[in-house]
């Protein structure tokens, strides 16, 4: 069973004790229901906690395409994925869209979290402008072992800390022809333990201007 968002508009929405204040999906039981948003705009929303715009948890397959994510923000003291965050979900899969000035402490644009499958793949994405008052500008991973980062754009994302573009704990990231440019902070990418650091693939990748 799926649960889908498509050709919509989700704005201006705000939550004061919860999470993900666009789109909100927490099934009761776990990997039985998908969660697919496809050619939407989810724009200047608000959630107290985690997970501005959307929040999976439980969801079995979460599929983002085509979307519009932009200028949503996530508790600001300190919680995540300002655009989206997912966790203990079966597999995510997000390509071709944009997320732009989304604001977290982690996962400014994107926070994924413990993926079952291991199966979380980023495909021609535009990351850009988005800011995590601590880690991980553009997008965190956490606790997936592993993940495919493919043929996205991460340009002036921030970081105050680690990670200005990405930033990846306990993850194996395979890395291939990205473009990281222009991370005002937090450097351009950010392994925050020695596995993913030794394990992640990082090929034909274009790399100019990012700041530490």
């Amino acid at each position: 069973s799926t649960l889908s968002v498509a050709s919509s508009t989700i704005s201006d929405n705000s939550t004061t004790y919860g999470s993900g204040a666009g789109v909100y999906h927490y099934p009761a039981t776990l990997g039985t229901y998908d969660l697919t948003v496809t050619d939407s705009d989810l724009e200047g929303n608000t959630a107290g906690y985690n997970g501005g715009a959307l929040y999976a948890y439980y969801t079995d397959d979460v599929t983002l395409s085509g979307n519009r994510i932009v200028d949503n923000t996530a508790g600001a003291t300190a919680y995540s994925g300002g655009g989206a965050y997912t966790y203990y979900v079966d597999s995510v899969s997000v390509s071709g869209n944009l997320f732009c000035q989304n604001t977290a402490m982690y996962g400014g644009g994107f926070y994924s979290y413990y993926t079952i499958s291991s199966t979380q793949s980023w495909t021609n994405n535009v990351f850009v402008e988005n800011t995590a008052n601590y880690s991980g500008g553009g997008l965190y991973t956490q606790s997936n072992s592993y993940a495919e980062v493919t043929n996205n754009t991460f340009v002036g994302n921030e970081a105050n800390y680690y990670g200005g573009a990405l930033y990846s704990y306990y993850t194996y990231a395979s890395v291939v022809n990205n473009i990281f440019a222009y991370q005002l902070d937090g450097d351009g990418v950010y392994a925050g333990d020695s596995a993913s650091n030794t394990y992640s693939d990082y090929t034909y990748n274009d790399w100019y201007a990012n700041t530490a």
